[in-house]
């Protein structure tokens, strides 16, 4: 699957699309495990990961967003960062999400960057992780295994 960068987080994101600058995603982050080294992939077992497992983070997000109908992109620039997704909903609204697989989830450059830009057209920004759900600014951390309830908005 390929999500494509926007040049800004603004509505439509469509028209903002850079064809050109894409991120590939396995259609599956059990394929993506399984093409990692085992004792890379172990750490998904039993919560001892030895690698940084953003990769596989990302993936399993970009499934799950992608299954309940979302048109995903993400955001780079030099001066902000990068986004890992944009997700934009039928009524134009547009959600910052970053993808934390660690215990330095509370840590966002980008993002703080990002929502202090007022050209940008940011209506909601998420952070999934491995936490609890609790709001701490205009950031809303939530459990990674509540990806597929953005369909449904929190």
């Amino acid at each position: 699957m390929a999500v494509y960068n926007v040049v800004a987080p603004t509505a439509p994101l469509l028209a903002y699309e850079e064809r050109n600058k894409f991120k590939l995603f396995y259609l599956d982050a059990g394929m993506l495990a399984a093409a990692l080294p085992k004792n890379s992939y172990q750490g998904l077992f039993d919560g001892k990961a030895t690698v940084n497992m953003g990769a596989v983070y990302e993936t399993f997000a970009a499934q799950e967003l992608a299954a309940y109908g979302f048109s995903l992109r993400y955001f780079t620039s030099k001066k902000v960062g990068r986004l890992d997704f944009l997700a934009e909903h039928q009524d134009g609204t547009i959600d910052a999400l970053e993808i934390k697989p660690g215990g330095s989830y509370m840590t966002h450059a980008a993002l703080d960057h990002a929502l202090e830009v007022p050209e940008y057209s940011i209506d909601n920004s998420y952070v999934f992780a491995e936490s609890n759900i609790f709001e701490k600014g205009n950031v809303l951390y939530v459990p990674v295994f509540l990806l597929g309830a953005l369909h449904f908005g929190f």
